[in-house]
């Protein structure tokens, strides 16, 4: 399902990705790369606000998540949370 997902994603079809690593993440909600697709495909929808959950999720199950770490940390800098995106390119 996560091939799935992220050729959704590929495929520009970002609101079916969505709906599709949902799936995912209910049967396994530690899936970081899930939380990163999911984040991603948030994201082009511009519902920033969840992808940075999202991204944050990913992070918090891997640590050392780079793209979900530089996705969260820009995403918080557009919506002027400069500060956190600082802590979140830091810390990470």
């Amino acid at each position: 399902m996560i091939s799935k997902s992220k050729t959704l994603k590929k495929m520009k079809k970002y609101a079916e990705c969505i709906d599709c690593i949902g799936k995912v993440l209910t049967v396994n909600p530690l899936d970081a790369e899930g939380w990163e697709v999911k984040g991603d495909a948030l994201s082009e929808l511009n519902n920033y606000e969840e992808a940075v959950n999202c991204y944050g999720k990913a992070i918090r199950i891997e640590p050392r998540r780079p793209l979900a770490i530089i996705s969260k940390g820009r995403l918080l800098a557009l919506l002027g949370k400069d500060q956190e995106s600082l802590e979140c390119l830091i810390e990470s």
